[in-house]
């Protein structure tokens, strides 16, 4: 769910950023967590804006499997009784990704290696942000940004949201997936990832 209803909606959809602001004035208290959450969305915005660019797969890569996990290993009364997540690290994880290849993808009875999940990861990027710009190009939205939508049979979304789901999953110790069984499972909100 994280993958398909948070990740891919930030990225290629319309993000909380985009949402109207709420008047927060009176929640005093709450005050430091609303502008952690500005300062999310604004990180998210400057990743959304490279979108087409070389630096563009690191960056999110970075941000989510990366940044944003070492900031919930800070958190250290969360871990006082449960493992704490393990950040990943994008130049390793590129480089053993490097001669996985593209048919990856077709294998999806089987449970991806980490190295399998950001080979899938990164040519799906490069995919959805490929049509994410074509569809900037080419049509009129008039004042709305253009969004892609997930849906479980479209190839490109289903493989980043099975290898964000994964990549995730492995940072966290929970057991992986097949993408058949995230296919099967995307829409039963009982089933999370």
């Amino acid at each position: 769910m994280w993958a398909k209803s948070y990740l891919f909606t930030e990225i290629f959809g319309t993000s909380e950023d985009d949402a109207p602001e709420l008047d927060h004035s009176e929640d005093s208290e709450n005050t430091k967590e609303i502008e952690n959450l500005r300062n999310e969305a604004q990180a998210l915005k400057r990743i959304r804006s490279s979108m087409g660019s070389e630096d563009f797969p690191r960056l999110v890569f970075n941000k989510v499997f990366k940044e944003d996990i070492e900031r919930l290993r800070s958190m250290e009364d969360m871990w006082k009784t449960r493992k704490p997540p393990t950040a990943l690290d994008y130049d390793t994880l590129s480089q053993e990704a490097l001669g996985v290849g593209d048919a990856v993808a077709q294998k999806d009875q089987v449970e991806w290696t980490p190295a399998e999940n950001v080979a899938v990861f990164l040519n799906s990027l490069r995919r959805l942000s490929d049509r994410m710009e074509e569809t900037r190009a080419n049509v009129d939205t008039g004042n709305s940004p253009p969004i892609l939508t997930f849906d479980k049979d479209d190839a490109d979304t289903l493989d980043f949201v099975a290898a964000s789901a994964n990549l995730r999953s492995f940072i966290f110790g929970i057991d992986g997936r097949s993408k058949f069984d995230i296919k099967r499972k995307s829409f039963d909100s009982s089933w999370r990832l």
